[in-house]
C-alpha cells in the first residue's frame, strides 16, 4: 500500500488505500507473482461506525485508469469526499509506465461504492506526488482542484453521477501566466462561502503562500491576496465558515515581530478578500525534508468546512495528528487538540485528511 485515506459515510468508516503489487489475492494476502505482474489499484477497508471495529481485509474496489504495471506501477490517493446523499470521489495520482509522468483522476462511486465515469483530470506529466490534488463537495458538488507541474492551478466542479458541471477554471494567479510554485507543500486548497470560492497556492514570483477568490464561473473577485506573516514555501490550506474563510499555514508569529518562525497561523478573511485577525500557536507543523541543513519541503495540513465553522487537520514534526476548530467568526479558538499519534515522527510520505458530513468531522493519518 502505498497511500491512505479515511472518511466517515452515513453508517461506516471507509479507508480508500492505492496499492501495487499483485493482481491475486488469498484470504487478502497478495500473492507474489512477480514484479513483472505488478498492478495499481484502490483497495477499500469497511469499519463500523459506533466501535471502529473492522468488517473484514481491505479488498480491491477499482484498477487505476492508468492501467501501470510492473516497475512502472504507481498510484497515491490524495482525496475522497462524500456527499450528503451517499455518492463518493476519489482523487488519485497514477503513472502508466515508469518513464512517464504521472496524470491524475478522479473515479465516481454510487452509495454502494459500485464503479461509475472516471475522468482524467490532467495529462501524463503531472509528477507530484505531495497532497497537492484535492476534492470536498463544496456547492451542490463535487470540486476537484489540482497542481500540474510548472504550470497554472486547476478548478473543475461535478454532478454527483460524475457529469460535468461548468467548465475546468484555470485559477489566476500573481504570475501574468497563472503559474503556482511547484513545490511538494501541500498547498493548492480551495473553500466555498458565500457564493464564492477562495484557492490557496504557493506565489511563483515570491514562494510565498497566496490565496485567489473566484466566483463559480471562474471570474476572479480582486486581486490574488498575500497571505499575512506566512512563511516562503508554506503548506497552506483554506476552509469555510459561515462568515468567510480560515487560511492555516506555517509563518512568523505575529505577536513577536516576525522573529518565531515556529508558528501555526490562521488568518480570517471575508468573502470580498478583507484580511481579519492573525492568530498564531506555537510549533509549526512543518517537519524537516530533504535538501540541505534546515530544509523544509514536506507537509501536512488539511482544512473542510462543516458549514459553520472551519475544521483543520494538522500533522506537527512528532507525528501527533491535531484537530482545530474556528468558529464563523474567525476568532481565534482553543488550542489544536492531538487527535491521531503514531509511533514515529513524522515523514516526507506521511499524508493527513480530515472530511466533514452531515456536520461530523473525520480525520485519518
Amino acid at each position: 500500500y502505498t497511500s491512505g485515506i479515511g472518511v466517515q459515510t452515513t453508517d461506516e468508516f471507509l479507508v480508500f488505500s492505492g496499492y501495487v503489487g499483485p493482481p491475486a489475492t488469498d484470504g487478502g494476502a497478495p500473492v507474489d507473482a512477480g514484479v513483472a505482474s505488478y498492478i495499481e489499484r484502490v483497495d477499500v477497508q469497511h469499519f463500523d461506525l459506533a466501535t471502529g471495529t473492522s468488517k473484514g481485509p481491505s479488498s480491491p474496489l477499482f484498477n487505476s485508469a492508468a492501467n501501470g504495471t510492473g516497475t512502472g506501477a504507481s498510484i497515491i490517493v490524495n482525496g475522497v469526499a462524500v456527499a450528503p446523499s451517499g455518492q463518493i470521489a476519489v482523487i488519485y495520482d497514477a503513472k502508466s509506465s515508469s518513464t512517464a509522468g504521472s496524470a491524475v483522476y478522479l473515479t465516481f462511486l454510487d452509495s454502494s461504492l459500485a464503479i461509475g465515469q472516471t475522468t482524467q483530470l490532467e495529462a501524463v506529466g503531472f509528477d507530484s506526488f505531495s497532497q497537492q490534488s484535492h476534492v470536498q463537495w463544496l456547492d451542490g458538488a463535487f470540486v476537484a482542484s489540482w497542481l500540474p507541474t510548472n504550470g497554472p492551478m486547476k478548478i473543475a466542479q461535478f454532478a454527483t453521477d460524475g457529469s460535468p458541471a461548468g467548465n475546468t477554471i484555470i485559477v489566476p494567479t500573481n504570475d501574468p501566466s497563472g503559474f503556482v510554485e511547484g513545490v511538494s507543500e501541500a498547498d493548492g486548497d480551495l473553500a466555498f462561502s458565500g457564493g464564492v470560492f477562495a484557492v490557496t497556492y504557493i506565489s511563483t514570483p515570491n514562494v510565498l503562500p497566496m490565496m485567489t477568490l473566484l466566483n463559480p464561473s471562474g471570474t476572479e473577485v480582486g486581486g490574488p491576496l498575500g497571505i499575512p506573516y506566512g512563511n516562503g514555501s508554506s503548506p497552506i490550506s483554506v476552509a469555510s465558515t459561515s462568515q468567510g474563510f480560515v487560511v492555516l499555514y506555517n509563518g512568523a508569529d505575529s505577536g513577536d515581530g516576525g522573529t518565531n518562525v515556529a508558528s501555526v497561523l490562521g488568518t480570517f478573511f471575508s468573502t470580498s478578500g478583507t484580511a481579519g485577525s492573525t492568530f498564531s500557536f506555537p510549533g509549526g507543523y512543518a517537519y524537516p525534508g530533504q535538501g540541505g541543513s534546515g530544509a523544509i519541503n514536506v507537509y501536512a495540513v488539511r482544512g473542510t468546512s462543516d458549514g459553520k465553522g472551519a475544521g483543520f487537520a494538522i500533522l506537527y514534526p512528532d507525528g501527533s495528528q491535531s484537530f482545530l476548530y474556528v468558529a464563523g467568526d474567525g476568532a481565534k479558538p482553543a488550542n489544536p487538540q492531538p487527535i491521531i499519534q503514531q509511533q514515529h515522527p513524522a515523514g516526507p510520505f506521511d499524508e493527513g485528511h480530515i472530511s466533514n458530513l452531515g456536520g461530523s468531522f473525520a480525520m485519518s493519518l
